[in-house]
């Protein structure tokens, strides 16, 4: 039988028109088995004919006039053109209830020029900053008008699209992309180097292992991460990889990287308990905003905080326990139904979360304790079927710690034990002491505490004005974001557990405080209210996240002042600097003794047995260089001693009350006076002296 095909059926234009169509009504289908067996269906045909064509392909067999290769390269334009027609069409199935059906045209209007005119603006901002111009205020104080009022019409424009629900949901994903290149991305593009002395570290450890292809839990003074270093192996195998010399091209670029990989996992756990646009969009835009504890710069916390996202995400939508009840109707609850999941595919899904797991727990301390609680909080509602991965991820957490870092957690398990049950003084340990610090610091302080507690008030505004669903619907998010505040009583973590807890809650508070506006039925408070509150999020994540850039941001000369000592230290030597705040502080870690004065012992009961040639730190304030000579004074055969002055070390340890003002000049005064010392190098970026032997005075 001989089919008439016309010409115009024949054509590649007919083919990717119908693949689109195919993929938009494929979207429309239910989640249900129905929907999943006629999806199976159409996914029968490629299984079978997609591995032929491959071997025609290689082959060069088949048909005469049909060359293979072109067979296949069609056949997968028209898998990827089903796929975006699928995309287009799913962005389409939020729901908008309490949205307008029509908007005016100044509301279309300025929706859709807002982003491309905030974008333009922000770009034009980042000419002629002058960084030098920095107060103990940060970052805020030398960004220019232009920047603020890009910020300005982003937000506006955000808020006149929520409004739209004829609007594509690409147009929300630009502007919080948009949101994050200008909070994340801007360091990167006006810094000459790294952001942030501990980022500059974790590069120190990937060079290690570049340089040496394995781990030494007993090198010192970065053990841990040796005992952790699931992160670090990674991003070392990508650096060897992609041919760089060092990581330092990749840790730039990781705030943005790492912030737009939160999105999908954020979008898949929020949509799971609402259909509704505004509301997770506007959860999004929160999220993002309030995010300032400055957790994900280049580090492994950054890393794993994405994927334990992802586990959380795809347990609470596809491990769903049973049917949807009655009142768990997601029509009624604005909920969207979890995908039906047969037993091959939870097994897959599985195996793919213990594949995560495993990279979290290797290369984390605190994130899988947190995931192991959060897994078990969703057993307990008795609605999703993840004991078995809860089983799995306590094994995996547990025999990690017990056994690859044993050796730290036995050196520190005091100080756990210690501070169990201590709530109060673990969030004491995280706030700074307000007496000490700068003017500009305090204010600073006073900035991010604001806007951490104005987060909460208004998830708790939120949660009671939709507290008919926080039992039925929004159930495990709220479980989620409670259980890490167990870890409150915990352990202080080294002063940072309210930071971390604080992140961990983000989806909870962010998503409850966005509740409490959205959906806005009145078009008056969505349009006057949240755009002020929007707002003052962004410029408190502004005060809290870059309030510190004095410290945080190193010049050029920082970073070559730095490296010119690493070129001439013998190894051996010792490197004495006020505090570890330097650009490649820790490179070649192996080779050198690190001691930084900030970490003196404030008394000498503080420490046993403590040599008397290691000054206290009040000792070292009083009278710097008798102090610096005899701790500088104990080398190996053939090392040498250099301190190391910069220009962040005296905003980092005199504007947060560490020293007193005017110490660090002290210190560079007296060495420069002192016989004892001689001056290598001086430049901008700071200076840098060798101990002279006592013998050759």
């Amino acid at each position: 039988m001989r089919l008439n095909v016309p010409p115009r059926r024949a054509r590649l234009s007919y083919f990717l028109a119908r693949c689109f169509a195919e993929g938009r009504s494929q979207a429309g289908v239910p989640q249900r088995a129905s929907g999943r067996e006629g999806a199976l269906a159409h996914l029968a045909p490629v299984r079978a004919g997609l591995p032929r064509a491959i071997f025609r392909a290689v082959t060069f067999t088949g048909p005469v006039d049909v060359k293979g290769w072109k067979a296949l390269m069609v056949m997968l334009l028209g898998l990827l053109t089903v796929n975006a027609g699928y995309v287009a069409r799913r962005l389409r199935t939020t729901r908008t209830e309490g949205t307008a059906r029509q908007v005016n045209t100044l509301t279309w209007f300025v929706s859709r020029t807002s982003l491309p005119l905030a974008s333009i603006l922000w770009g034009l901002s980042l000419r002629g900053v002058h960084l030098d111009g920095m107060t103990d205020l940060g970052l805020i104080t030398v960004m220019p008008v232009t920047f603020w009022l890009a910020i300005a019409v982003m937000v506006i424009g955000f808020v006149c699209l929520l409004g739209d629900r004829e609007a594509l949901e690409l147009w929300h994903a630009g502007y919080v992309l948009v949101l994050i290149a200008v909070l994340h991305a801007t360091p990167a593009l006006l810094y000459p180097s790294l952001r942030y002395s501990w980022a500059w570290k974790h590069v120190s450890v990937i060079d290690y292992l570049i340089r040496h292809g394995a781990t030494d839990p007993d090198v010192t003074p970065l053990s841990a991460y040796h005992q952790w270093p699931g992160f670090f192996s990674f991003f070392a195998l990508m650096t060897r990889a992609a041919g760089l010399e060092n990581a330092l091209g990749i840790a730039v670029w990781g705030p943005a990287v790492f912030n737009v990989a939160l999105l999908l996992p954020l979008l898949l756990l929020w949509r799971t308990v609402t259909r509704n646009r505004q509301l997770v969009w506007g959860a999004v835009w929160v999220y993002f905003s309030c995010s300032w504890v400055g957790q994900d710069y280049f580090s492994p916390q950054a890393t794993t905080l994405v994927l334990y996202l992802i586990v959380l995400s795809v347990v609470v939508r596809r491990f769903r326990r049973g049917p949807i009840r009655a009142g768990d109707d997601p029509e009624a609850l604005g909920a969207e139904p979890p995908p039906v999941s047969d037993t091959r595919t939870r097994l897959v899904w599985s195996c793919l979360l213990v594949v995560v797991v495993l990279g979290i727990a290797s290369s984390h301390q605190l994130t899988p304790l947190v995931l192991t609680a959060a897994l078990f909080s969703l057993v307990l509602l008795r609605r999703h079927r993840n004991v078995g991965i809860l089983v799995v991820t306590g094994l995996v957490v547990a025999g990690w710690d017990l056994l690859a870092a044993r050796q730290l957690l036995e050196e520190r398990f005091g100080d756990i034990v210690e501070s169990l049950g201590d709530a109060g003084g673990n969030l004491d340990d995280g706030l700074i002491a307000l007496g000490d610090a700068s003017p500009g610091q305090v204010i600073v302080a006073y900035a991010d505490r604001a806007l951490s507690a104005g987060l909460w008030l208004l998830a708790f505004a939120g949660a009671y004005k939709r507290r008919h669903l926080l039992r039925r619907a929004w159930l495990p998010l709220v479980a989620i974001g409670l259980s890490p505040l167990l870890f409150l009583a915990g352990g202080s973590y080294g002063g940072e557990i309210v930071f971390r807890v604080y992140l961990f809650t983000l989806p909870l508070t962010a998503f409850l405080a966005a509740a409490l506006f959205l959906p806005a039925r009145r078009e008056w408070i969505r349009l006057t209210v949240l755009p002020l509150v929007f707002l003052l999020m962004v410029t408190g994540f502004f005060f809290g996240n870059y309030g510190k850039e004095q410290t945080n941001y190193f010049t050029s000369a920082e970073t070559a002042l730095v490296q010119a000592v690493y070129k001439v230290a013998p190894n051996g030597s010792q490197i004495v600097a006020p505090t570890f705040v330097l650009p490649g502080a820790y490179d070649y870690y192996e080779r050198y003794d690190h001691t930084w004065l900030d970490e003196l012992p404030p008394t000498r009961t503080a420490v046993k047995n403590l040599p008397d040639y290691v000054p206290t730190l009040p000792e070292m304030i009083k009278d710097p260089i008798p102090s610096l000579t005899s701790l500088m004074s104990r080398l190996p055969p053939g090392g040498k001693a250099y301190l190391i002055i910069n220009r962040a070390q005296k905003a980092a340890t005199e504007t947060a009350g560490i020293f007193p003002k005017g110490t660090v000049d002290r210190i560079d005064k007296g060495a420069a006076a002192s016989d004892r010392f001689k001056l290598l190098l001086r430049t901008s970026g700071g200076v840098v002296y060798e101990l002279v032997p006592e013998k050759s005075k």
